[in-house]
């Protein structure tokens, strides 16, 4: 009889053992979990930023904007030559009267 009972206490100990480790891999699977949803939900906000900003690139507005900014740039350009032209063209008058 008292082999039973130190059996059967053996075997709850086992069992209860057992019991302990699932709790613990139970709850490592859950803080697992955890960290994966937090790295899901700032993947999704990036995903979300990302669309954004490539929805913004492809809208028509921003096509204009960039039309005029190109264009505001020629312009520039343009007046800057022509002011570059106009100063070569006053140092060639300097030049000349010099020479005179």
């Amino acid at each position: 009889f008292q082999a039973a009972l130190c059996n059967e206490a053996e075997k709850r100990a086992r069992v209860q053992d057992a019991l302990r480790r699932a709790g613990e891999e139970q709850e490592e699977i859950a803080r697992l979990l955890a960290g994966e949803q937090e790295e899901n939900a700032l993947l999704r906000e990036e995903n979300v930023r990302i669309e954004g900003a490539a929805a913004f690139l492809m809208s028509p507005s921003h096509h204009k904007g960039r039309l005029a900014l190109a264009t505001a740039l020629e312009a520039a350009q343009a007046q800057a030559r022509e002011a570059l032209r106009a100063c070569d063209e006053a140092h060639a008058e300097l030049v000349a009267e010099r020479a005179e």
